[in-house]
């Protein structure tokens, strides 16, 4: 599971929000964090230990870490964050064969560490934002049949949360990458 690691002033800080932690304990797994340290071989031990990957969201990524020049509206997190999180992608992509949830951020990391790129600000997707901090939209995503999501919910679509002003780049999308949910 990954951390949301944000800059707080000069100092930077790894946490993981209660409802991710609480979420994956009701489907029976035990969540174990990732510190925000770019190590590969301690990512590689952490890989090893897992039975799946949660990449959780937060603050944008830097656009440089994916060959992309700054947009006015882009909040960087913080950059162990995003080199942590590039370099786990990374090895997660190509030494590993883990399931992977991308929740917003995270969903972004899988374009991007595949090779895709994003559309950095959505200034007329209202129904993405938040209403209020705290509070997400709400709207229906329509699941593929045959899909394991499609398998785990037994529905054609399901209602989710939604609170981001980027997204994946639908003309450049990885033909490595298939679309599950939309």
């Amino acid at each position: 599971m990954d951390v949301h690691a944000e800059a707080d002033g000069a100092l930077d800080r790894s946490q993981i929000r209660f409802d991710y932690a609480r979420a994956l304990v009701e489907a029976g797994g035990l969540p174990l964090p990732i510190p925000a340290v770019a190590d590969e071989a301690l990512l590689r031990h952490y890989l090893s230990f897992l039975d799946g990957i949660v990449l959780s969201g937060g603050a944008d990524y830097p656009p440089k870490m994916y060959g992309a020049e700054s947009h006015p509206e882009t909040r960087p997190c913080a950059e162990a964050r995003a080199q942590t999180d590039f370099m786990l992608a990374r090895l997660l992509f190509s030494e590993s064969r883990l399931p992977v949830l991308g929740i917003c951020l995270g969903h972004q990391l899988i374009g991007v560490a595949n090779g895709g790129g994003l559309i950095q600000h959505l200034p007329r997707a209202e129904q993405h934002k938040s209403v209020k901090p705290g509070l997400d939209r709400e709207h229906r995503v329509r699941l593929a049949p045959g899909s394991f999501l499609h398998g785990l919910f037994n529905a054609e679509s399901i209602r989710v949360n939604s609170a981001h002003h980027q997204g994946l780049d639908p003309s450049d999308v990885s033909d490595d990458l298939e679309a599950v949910a939309w």
